[in-house]
């Protein structure tokens, strides 16, 4: 069981975060949050990111009991309540440290806010295939409200996705090439937790990349990917990390003539990933606080155009697998089939046998039958007509004939 997190008291003076570090004192945005995370594992810091419905649930319970001042680290940079000066056991430098990469904020006289928040990334549960405590599992992103287009999400949906993969790696890990290593991509990654868990998966000898269209969201991958796999240690390596609209940037193995070419590990031509994985955006709404996935189809044009890229030429290599979560809208007279597996069959019907390979589905699952109901509150719109959004993971193989 974990222990509550030390609480705020009068220890240190205010003015701190109105001076001016000298030059000595300052640090930049990955070591200031590789310095916040640290300390926070130290004090055993643990936090469940809810969906943000719930979040503002549980701000709006607060603040009718004027509970509205953050009493312990979780209410900082957990629940992103305002905070007084001082935290208590908070080391000054590093609360200038983060200033001075405004992750602290003023909001008042002697209030602040952080702009990120932290949280657990894998809970009590069969994420990882091995049993073993993780040394290092905290996690970056936006703080609440994240009502900016740049904000980087994570939340419920995330863990689902997390949860999904290892469940997924059962069809790959007995396919893993082992000359040249095999490569993976999580497109839309975000702040990193998938390519961070492919990592997990695929262990050390893997290239593995995140893939997204942001570059906030490159950046704090990361610094979180730095900060769960360390460089200069005898661990795994971090993912790597692109700015990409899907594959576009998605980084090309040296050719046999580039003098970083190393034989066995790089591929002397590119035939594509082994393995691609992707979450990506799919609410319809863009005025909600998830990312919009587009109004065609009920958000699902974004993801399908991804689907439809990955399954392309320029995605997997035969052989090679895609792991797709999403959600899926569900009209209110309902059918079997959601519109999602319609559209999967429709893109793999027939194969490409004139190119010598299929696809096929070896696994669609409904992972939760009732997700995001909030959304159902609007009656016209592109969910008008919509009865619940469902979350499904799908495997796909592209095998040859």
């Amino acid at each position: 069981m974990h222990q509550p997190t030390s609480s705020i008291s009068p220890r240190t003076d205010a003015r701190i975060l109105e001076q001016t570090s000298p030059p000595t004192r300052k640090m930049n945005k990955t070591q200031a949050i590789h310095g916040l995370l640290e300390y926070l594992e130290g004090k055993e810091y643990f936090f469940l990111t809810p969906t943000p419905e719930t979040h503002a649930l549980v701000d709006q319970k607060l603040r009718k009991n004027d509970d509205v001042t953050a009493k312990c680290l979780t209410d900082v940079f957990g629940w992103s309540m305002e905070f007084e000066m001082p935290l208590e056991d908070f080391p000054e430098s590093l609360l200038l440290k983060l200033r001075d990469e405004n992750l602290i904020q003023k909001k008042a006289e002697n209030r602040y806010w952080s702009t990120i928040r932290v949280s657990t990334l894998y809970p009590p549960g069969p994420y990882l295939p091995s049993s073993s405590a993780l040394p290092r599992n905290l996690y970056t992103h936006s703080a609440f409200p994240t009502h900016d287009q740049s904000a980087v999400f994570f939340g419920p949906d995330t863990y689902r996705f997390l949860r999904f993969m290892t469940q997924a790696y059962k069809h790959f890990g007995h396919l893993l090439p082992k000359d040249p290593i095999p490569q993976a991509a999580d497109v839309g990654t975000g702040g990193g937790a998938g390519a961070i868990h492919l990592r997990h998966l695929l262990g050390r000898y893997a290239r593995v990349y995140g893939l997204d269209l942001s570059p906030k969201a490159i950046e704090l991958a990361g610094i979180n990917a730095r900060y769960i796999f360390p460089l200069n240690t005898t661990g795994p390596a971090p993912p790597d990390f692109a700015e990409s609209d899907i594959l576009s940037g998605l980084p090309r193995p040296y050719p046999p003539s580039h003098p970083n070419f190393v034989p066995g590990v790089d591929r002397e031509h590119d035939p594509g990933l082994d393995l691609l994985v992707c979450n990506p955006p799919y609410i319809a709404s863009a005025t909600q606080t998830y990312a919009a996935g587009g109004t065609a189809k009920s958000g699902l044009d974004l993801p399908l155009r991804i689907l439809a890229e990955a399954l392309g030429e320029k995605g997997v290599r035969v052989g090679g697998m895609v792991w797709f979560y999403t959600g899926v809208p569900v009209p209110i007279r309902g059918r079997r089939k959601d519109m999602f597996y319609e559209e999967v069959e429709i893109m793999t019907a027939d194969g490409e046998g004139g190119k010598g390979y299929k696809w096929e589905v070896l696994e669609y699952d409904v992972m939760d039958v009732d997700i995001f109901g909030c959304e159902m509150e609007t009656h016209e719109g592109p969910y008008k007509g919509i009865g619940r959004i469902q979350a499904i993971g799908c495997v796909l193989q592209k095998v040859e004939v």
